[in-house]
């Protein structure tokens, strides 16, 4: 790649739109990964995820532990959030013992969202996400 197609930024990966006649461009899809196992680190890397005006964001994280731990602690943060955009597609994506679970939160309104809570993939559907 080169210096025009990959850059360095804030966010680890981004789907980037420019319409065809380059009147209109957004970022569809930001996503942010953390490997470092740091409870800390992923919370800091779901709040650089927060900042981006993207309508579907997507955290990865590996973690130590109990993994609905990190993902209370981003709920808890969410529901502090005071710049949420409604309709946001917000997923957790957690990979443990090669094994995965997601979570999901659809922003149900703009700026502060105190209700604001990740619910298991599982539970949405009734299927085991193992299958």
């Amino acid at each position: 790649m080169d210096e025009k197609t990959s850059r360095e930024w804030l966010i680890d990966a981004i789907w980037y739109f420019r319409s065809s006649d380059e009147k209109t461009e957004a970022i569809l899809l930001a996503l942010e990964s953390e490997w470092n196992k740091s409870k800390d680190e992923v919370i800091n890397d779901f709040c650089k995820l927060l900042t981006v005006k993207a309508p579907i964001k997507i955290v990865l994280f590996e973690g130590r532990g109990d993994p609905e731990e990190y993902v209370e602690a981003l709920s808890d943060l969410g529901g502090r959030w005071l710049q949420h955009t409604q309709g946001d597609l917000i997923y957790v994506i957690n990979f443990k013992d090669g094994k995965h679970k997601t979570w999901f939160c659809e922003v149900k309104g703009a700026g502060l969202i105190k209700e604001f809570k990740f619910q298991a993939i599982d539970e949405l559907t009734g299927h085991d996400q193992q299958e």
